[in-house]
């Protein structure tokens, strides 16, 4: 297994879901090979951290804040609603047709006995507030959620930043010590060519020496 391979498999090892076999093949890998060993043991104190962040409470009086912000927005829209209905340019066909449907409804008001109408009213009013309230948890919810992955983002991006840093001095001193390695290899040849030239030498001059 490569050393590319191996970190495309770390976060399905860490969670359990490598099958058995990559997962074999895995840990042999990281036991072969230093460097990946290292970058994993960071990595994995990465997940761990994660995993033990805590969820921040919601804010006081959050909710007397979201009525606050959508009370205004709520009466804009009804003021824009009141200007389209009252339009005066709404061709007569439009108006007709309105008319003729405001008259259908208050005939079936007056058909209607007052217990069922106080009763359809009741229900209508019971509607329009759970759909108030179902308005105001999701506003609710919804900056809880954001309030939250700010406070994530925020320590994730700290706890990534010391990580990365450590992982790229790591990688500078593995690359140092391959440079080295790669410049003490010219300097070996050099050495074993001057000996190589210098026993020649002396074997010549043995054989010049024998001759006289």
């Amino acid at each position: 297994m490569i050393c590319q391979r191996s970190e495309e498999l770390w976060s399905d090892y860490l969670e359990g879901t490598l099958a058995p076999p990559l997962a074999g093949q895995l840990r042999a890998h990281l036991t072969a090979c230093d460097a990946c060993s290292q970058l994993f043991a960071a990595f994995e104190e990465v997940v761990a951290g994660l995993g033990a962040l805590s969820f921040p409470e919601a804010p006081e009086k959050l909710t007397e804040r979201v009525l606050d912000r959508t009370r205004p927005k709520l009466a804009a829209g009804r003021r824009d609603a009141e200007r389209f209905l009252f339009k005066p340019t709404v061709p007569w066909y439009q108006a007709a047709s309105v008319i003729a449907a405001a008259a259908v409804l208050a005939l079936v008001l007056l058909w209607r006995p007052p217990e069922a109408l106080s009763d359809w009213s009741r229900k209508a009013s019971q509607s329009v507030h759970q759909v108030y309230s179902f308005g105001v948890r999701t506003y609710h919810q919804s900056e809880r959620w954001i309030e939250e992955l700010n406070v994530l983002r925020m320590t994730v991006g700290v706890a990534f930043e010391d990580r990365i840093e450590e992982i790229n001095r790591r990688l500078r001193d593995l690359e140092e010590a391959s440079r080295r390695a790669d410049d003490d290899e010219p300097e070996q040849s050099r050495r074993n060519d001057a000996s190589s030239s210098l026993s020649a030498h002396v074997k010549k001059l043995s054989q010049t020496r024998s001759l006289l």
